[in-house]
């Protein structure tokens, strides 16, 4: 540790003891009347005091070397020292020992104590009181020394901490306004060497402390005040900027008024604040510059970050939506109770997911988004926002709904030209067959010919019936003319059979009449979903319902058969997958749930938009 600074260094080298007793005193002078004279009335006898006389200092080195006094009673002219040097020499030789001082008069007294003595006693106040005087000022000295003494050491401890301490800390004093302490912390943040520091003059020329520190000191120093929490810049002795936070106040040191200055080096701090800063612009940059939404949603459900590209598709600015929660602008009203339900749970999902949803702008045109959503945690692994990411799919959705629009269309034009052709072409050639046949007589024919005749009638008789029941299935006439809750019924009916499973048919919400599109793309999903469970279930009971739920209709057919597992990544049949298409042509959802043993329900959802 390095404490070399003008005033608070000391040298220890005797133990020093409050009063002791017996008192043992050095007296230092070499008139030996006087000698004799103290001897004579003070020095025996009743005092409680035990002495050694030295005639000159260097006696009295020899005498405290084979003995340490406790207590030096000195003259100031001897014969090998004269005046004040005298006192100056015995303090450098002993300065642990207590000295009292023998003048001439008070004054010099006054300069005596001012140098470094305990006390003084003039010669003839001495001799013209009793021995209690004496014994009074000895003892008061030994107190004094030792009072010092520990004050000493409680700042020199105090200095260690000082030195030793996390934070950068210098003292300037007031007197001459220069630096007399700094620790090392200040040392090595500035790189300037302690001996450049210490004693370095304040407002001066010298190369510290910097200016900026020098216009707070000197503030301190001619206002008096307290200086807390300053943030300031310090350039190290290489030329590079340090940042602290700054305490300045005014104190007490080694018994003179001092300032002292307490830096906290915040440089890596302020480094680091400046670096995420920066990484935080970087980041907003980019958040402000992608093409797709991002929100962040708290655990309430407000929306506290929207970006750019969420205005610009919404219409609304950020400041119109954050802090609101974000079901009640944006969501469509007929499915605000249903999200602010499914909220809770979206809070506990713990990876990625997924969905498609509508989504209304300020102006109140609907659009198709696609949302990617994320769970930050807090701590303790519990949600605190959700990070959600969407890509206005609104025209790619158009654009896929009229391609399978087109592929749908297509196909229905093909049934119905296979049902034309059916109807018109096979179906006219197998009832003019039926005719020809009954034309011949019966009479002309024997018994196996008549059986092979009415067997060949039986066989075109039923395929007259089929192929009116493909052309009928191909281009169902009851739909167009009586809609779409008139032909599931009759689908119900004509699957129906004796040793097959009960089908039934429910509407809710009153269905009423929709679009064409709506209307046989709904018919074309139920004629799949009927015929598989009638071929693939083994169900005893067979359920078809239409459900109007503004702003949806949905399709649902259950049964109580075998069920099944659909792994993940095993490819759709063609049943489900013309189901699927015919769905999306519809901008419509398929919901498939089904577990083995416990039967199936699939429910398509068409928005009736």
């Amino acid at each position: 540790m390095h404490l070399s600074q003008p005033i608070l260094t000391f040298k220890q080298t005797f133990p020093g003891t409050m009063k002791p007793n017996p008192i043992h005193l050095l007296l230092i002078e070499d008139n030996p009347e006087f000698v004799q004279t103290l001897k004579k009335e003070y020095l025996s006898g009743d005092l409680d005091l035990q002495y050694r006389h030295a005639a000159s200092l260097h006696e009295a080195s020899q005498l405290i070397a084979r003995e340490i006094p406790d207590v030096i009673l000195l003259d100031l002219n001897l014969p090998d020292s004269n005046g004040f040097e005298t006192l100056k020499r015995t303090r450098e030789s002993w300065p642990d020992l207590p000295v009292v001082v023998l003048t001439a008069s008070g004054v010099s007294g006054k300069k005596a104590l001012e140098l470094g003595a305990q006390d003084f006693l003039t010669k003839q106040e001495l001799l013209r009181y009793d021995g209690a005087l004496l014994h009074r000022a000895l003892g008061y000295a030994i107190d004094r020394k030792q009072l010092e003494k520990e004050k000493l050491e409680s700042e020199i401890l105090l200095l260690e901490a000082m030195n030793n301490a996390p934070v950068s800390i210098l003292v300037l004093r007031m007197r001459d306004r220069k630096v007399i302490f700094v620790n090392d912390r200040f040392c090595q943040t500035l790189g300037y060497e302690r001996e450049i520091v210490l004693g370095s003059h304040s407002g001066g020329t010298d190369p510290f402390p910097p200016v900026a520190l020098q216009k707070i000191l000197m503030e301190s120093l001619r206002e008096g005040r307290e200086t807390r929490n300053m943030a300031l810049q310090f350039p190290t002795k290489e030329g590079k900027i340090a940042d602290f936070i700054l305490h300045v106040n005014q104190a007490n040191v080694g018994g003179e008024p001092c300032i002292i200055a307490i830096a906290n080096d915040i440089s890596l701090r302020v480094r680091a604040e400046t670096e995420l800063e920066k990484e935080r612009f970087f980041n907003e940059r980019i958040l402000e510059t992608m093409g797709s939404i991002l929100g962040v949603i708290d655990r309430e459900g407000n929306l506290v970050r929207f970006n750019r590209a969420g205005e610009q598709i919404s219409g609304y600015s950020a400041g119109e939506l954050i802090g609101k929660k974000f079901w009640e602008v944006v969501v469509p009203p007929e499915m605000r109770e249903a999200m602010q339900e499914e909220f809770p749970g979206l809070l506990l999902e713990k990876n990625l997911h997924t969905v498609e949803g509508p989504w209304i702008d300020k102006q109140g045109r609907t659009h198709i988004i696609s949302w990617t959503f994320s769970n930050l945690p807090d701590e303790s692994g519990q949600t605190r926002f959700v990070i959600t990411s969407g890509v206005d799919v609104t025209e790619q959705r158009k654009l896929d709904v009229s391609l399978m629009q087109a592929f749908v269309d297509g196909e229905e034009n093909e049934r119905k030209r296979m049902a034309e052709e059916l109807h018109d072409g096979i179906g006219p050639v197998i009832s003019g067959s039926i005719l020809n046949l009954e034309s011949i007589d019966p009479a002309c024919l024997d018994e196996q010919q008549h059986q092979k005749l009415e067997t060949a009638k039986s066989l075109l008789k039923r395929a007259a019936r089929e192929t009116r029941e493909i052309s009928h299935n191909l281009t169902p006439s009851g739909l167009q003319d009586f809609g779409l809750v008139s032909a599931l019924e009759d689908l119900c009916h004509q699957s129906q059979t004796e040793q097959g499973p009960e089908i039934s048919f429910q509407t809710s919400g009153n269905p009423g009449r929709f679009s064409t599109q709506t209307e046989l793309g709904l018919y074309r999903i139920a004629q799949e979903l009927v015929a598989n469970a009638l071929h693939h279930a083994r169900a005893r009971e067979i359920s078809v319902q239409l459900i109007r739920r503004d702003p949806l209709l949905v399709l649902m057919v259950e049964d109580d058969g075998i069920g099944f597992h659909f792994p993940p990544d095993q490819t759709e049949g063609l049943g489900l997958h013309n189901i699927r298409t015919r769905a999306r042509a519809l901008s419509g959802t398929v919901n498939i749930d089904s577990t083995p043993g416990k039967g199936t329900a699939i429910t398509v959802e068409i928005p009736l938009i």
